[in-house]
């Protein structure tokens, strides 16, 4: 505590107010860049399980789409 009272009556408390500022937007900008490099990957994963589910879907279309043919074909 001495020391940031020393700080502050050395160089003002405008200049000790800065730094500290400063210091917390750049803590803040870290964990946000932290957040967003791990919603990155989770992104990814997602965009790969979506197109997964939609190959899925087109292939079950083609499935239904042969037995609606198969179906018509027989009558």
């Amino acid at each position: 505590m001495d020391d940031f009272v020393a700080a502050i009556s050395t160089v003002g408390f405008p200049i000790v107010s800065y730094l500290i500022s400063a210091c917390f937007i750049k803590y803040t900008y870290d964990k946000q860049a932290d957040r967003e490099i791990v919603h990155d990957k989770q992104d990814e994963a997602r965009w790969n399980q979506l197109a997964e589910l939609t190959q899925a879907v087109h292939e079950n279309s083609e499935a239904i789409r042969e037995l609606v043919g198969e179906i018509h074909g027989k009558d």
